[in-house]
């Protein structure tokens, strides 16, 4: 594993940064990115697709989310100078992997906009779907739940399955009913494959699939790469290692999140 060498910051043992005159700067930049995605022109599309349209929209949330967790992080930190509890420090560390994450969702969703924003999409429902599955087990019984759980939900989660594209008055079938039916069966029955699962897998044209287990199938069908999946995935050679590099952090920093011996560490070295 080599990276290339890097020019140490003149001056950094007496400069300082004064974050308070920084942060503008990162807010005008975010928003300013934010605004010019609104604009369909800095793009020269007219009328945008369902695929552009889509994947500026990701963009953009992606952008947002980036600041409002970049305000928590400064949050965080202004709390443990001023208090003083720099045991605060290690959950600021966790916001920070957040931010560091968002760089592997970008990438992938930019390498094939069709693709992944559709696979996004599904591990939203699968989520949505599990904790469903979670209020139905526990609140069934209770009277002020019922609308929620017979007619809401349900509601929401078929919305999710088949989306409406915006001005072209259809819907786009996100998740098909035989997805959705193999998701819910390994999070209600679980066991041994159905029949049906396995003469569905018999018919498939690719011969590779025809073995597939029914686990193997959720997790390929619903879930959204991770970061380290993300590095294998991108195809072009300079984004590979940056992306490599930067993954490199992301495993340091996730002791944050993961509750590792780091994250213990500040609380042990403080007292």
């Amino acid at each position: 594993m080599k990276f290339p060498a890097v020019e140490d910051i003149p001056d950094i043992e007496t400069s300082r940064v004064n974050i308070k005159k920084l942060d503008p700067f990162l807010y005008d930049a975010v928003d300013a990115t934010r605004f010019a995605l609104r604009h369909w022109n800095n793009f020269k599309i007219t009328p945008p697709d369902d695929e552009e349209a889509e994947l500026i929209s990701t963009l953009r949330m992606h952008l947002e989310l980036f600041e409002v967790t970049h305000r928590s992080i400064r949050i965080l930190l202004r709390r443990a100078y001023r208090l003083p509890d720099k045991r605060l420090i290690s959950d600021a560390a966790s916001l920070v992997r957040e931010q560091v994450e968002k760089l592997f969702v970008v990438a992938l969703v930019l390498d094939d906009p069709k693709r992944w924003i559709r696979q996004y999409l599904r591990s939203a429902l699968k989520t949505d779907l599990v904790e469903y599955l979670v209020e139905l087990d526990e609140h069934s019984d209770k009277p002020r739940y019922q609308e929620h759980l017979k007619e809401r939900y349900p509601q929401y989660l078929k919305a999710g399955q088949r989306i409406r594209v915006p001005g072209r008055g259809k819907t786009t079938t996100i998740v098909s009913d035989f997805a959705l039916r193999a998701l819910r069966h390994q999070l209600e029955i679980g066991g041994p494959d159905p029949k049906w699962f396995s003469d569905a897998m018999k018919k498939r044209k690719d011969k590779s699939k025809r073995k597939q287990k029914l686990r193997q199938y959720v997790q390929h069908y619903f879930d959204f790469p991770t970061p380290g999946h993300v590095v294998q995935l991108i195809n072009d050679p300079k984004l590979k290692l940056f992306l490599k590099r930067w993954h490199k952090e992301y495993t340091f920093i996730c002791q944050y999140t993961h509750v590792a011996l780091g994250k213990g560490m500040i609380d042990g070295c403080i007292k």
